[in-house]
């Protein structure tokens, strides 16, 4: 069969050969990216966008198709836990800017190694490691919810890596996703979808949790919502849904963030600690004694303690608990190629 040619395999159904038929379809659209052509349409004020005029009249571009029910409630629900972030803040800044500089670091040789690469990053957050990107790159931010997006400057737009509009396809030198995957309802979709918007022998670079418990977002721990994670990851998750998206795997390591950061979440403990916010922040500080970094699992032994009966839990899922929420372990962070 000729390339182009209607299949008669497919049940009655019209469908092509699809390697070159999508190799045809990018080259096409990096033609009309690169002669500054129309890729977009903003699903709100339905204005055309274009690369070199990265606006509309919406206050942030919004390529999300609100057409699926389920999309509707977790951004709800995501509008209502980034807020509650931005409100509470759930993680230290400095373990927020130890985290953006560990990744910068990661990243920046990849940012040098091209001229004016175009970089992609899904769930900016707070903007750590966006103020440090925009210096060297053509950099574009994408969220879900606009809460965290309106405080970040440069390129900005809405998205749901799930489903990408096609015309965006094979648009970035690198993509960076730091804790987006345990989120998200169809991991399968958004590798893929990172897979297409990524040029030939683009970067993925992605941080994810290694190995953590996932009780810590269940109703009876306490947590305010449906869902937060969804999955946690290890190495062998990582290479193989590498391989099964065309990935090849450059780089896979863990980090422990533990000595210098830990995270307040948004769950029942939140109220215990910011009743005693001072004294715990004062007893956790990074640095402060050398005691509490050797021994900080000591330290949230005793506090879990303090607060068993207000939990109503056994001495050992209380400690457990605790220990991990205080002290978010090691993550998995992985530099992969485009295959």
């Amino acid at each position: 069969m000729k390339f182009g040619e209607k299949s008669t395999k497919a049940c009655g159904s019209d469908w092509f050969l699809p390697q070159k038929s999508k190799v045809r379809h990018r080259e096409s659209l990096n033609d009309r990216v690169s002669c500054g052509g129309m890729y977009a349409k903003c699903q709100v004020c339905a204005q055309e966008i274009r690369w070199s005029n990265w606006n509309c009249k919406c206050e942030i571009i919004n390529l999300i198709d609100k057409d699926d029910e389920a999309l509707r409630f977790y951004l709800n629900l995501y509008a209502t836990i980034a807020e509650d972030d931005i409100s509470n803040h759930c993680q230290e800044f400095s373990s927020l800017e130890s985290k953006a500089r560990f990744d910068f670091r990661q990243i920046e040789p990849m940012v040098r190694a091209r001229v004016s690469p175009r970089v992609l990053e899904i769930g900016p957050g707070k903007g750590n490691l966006a103020s440090k990107l925009a210096k060297s790159s053509d950099y574009f931010s994408m969220d879900i919810v606009d809460n965290y997006l309106i405080k970040i400057e440069g390129k900005r737009f809405l998205g749901n890596i799930e489903k990408v509009p096609s015309e965006l396809y094979g648009s970035f030198d690198l993509i960076i996703a730091c804790d987006v995957l345990e989120h998200v309802l169809n991991e399968a979709n958004a590798w893929e979808e990172m897979n297409n918007l990524l040029k030939k022998d683009g970067i993925l670079y992605l941080r994810v949790p290694h190995k953590e418990p996932l009780i810590h977002y269940a109703r009876f721990t306490g947590t305010n919502y449906p869902f937060v994670h969804l999955r946690s990851y290890s190495k062998q998750t990582i290479r193989m849904n590498s391989y099964a998206h065309n990935f090849i795997p450059l780089k896979i390591r863990t980090i422990n963030f533990g000595k210098y950061s830990f995270a307040k979440r948004n769950f029942g403990i939140r109220r215990f600690y910011l009743q005693n916010a001072q004294n715990l922040r004062e007893q956790l500080k990074p640095g402060r004694n050398e005691h509490y970094l050797n021994e900080r699992r000591h330290v949230a032994i005793r506090f879990a303690q303090r607060y068993i009966e207000k939990f109503r839990l056994v001495k050992q899922f209380a400690t457990q608990l605790h220990t991990h929420v205080l002290f978010r372990g090691t993550e998995i962070y992985a530099i992969l190629k485009k295959g």
